[in-house]
């Protein structure tokens, strides 16, 4: 059986030392980085997902039958690219959020 003294890695920074706890607003400002990251992915990945839906429909419908545009003009799949560009505007505002550290609570 071997035992271990010292800093685990995750509580040691880079260089060697302790890392601080966080508490107060600092624990609050990571939270909410956290969160930002999150749910920007999330609205990203969304996006990905349905946009991969659209191209699935269409270029099956113009490999199928060259109707491409017809199957791009349906109410589904308008519907599907409506639902997709909001998702993209959500994640980059989430993600200018986090960059621009518009998502810090006050101080």
């Amino acid at each position: 059986m071997t035992t271990t003294t010292g800093k685990t890695a995750a509580a040691t920074a880079a260089d060697g030392s302790a890392k601080p706890k966080l508490s107060g607003m600092a624990r609050v400002r990571e939270a909410d980085t956290w969160r930002l990251a999150s749910v920007m992915h999330d609205a990203a990945s969304e996006a990905e997902r349905l946009c991969n839906d659209i191209y699935t429909a269409v270029s099956t419908a113009y490999f199928d039958h060259n109707a491409a545009a017809e199957t791009a003009a349906t109410d589904d799949l308008r519907a599907k690219g409506a639902e997709a560009r909001l998702c993209l505007y959500a994640a980059v505002n989430y993600l200018t959020a986090l960059i621009d550290g518009q998502g810090d609570p006050p101080s």
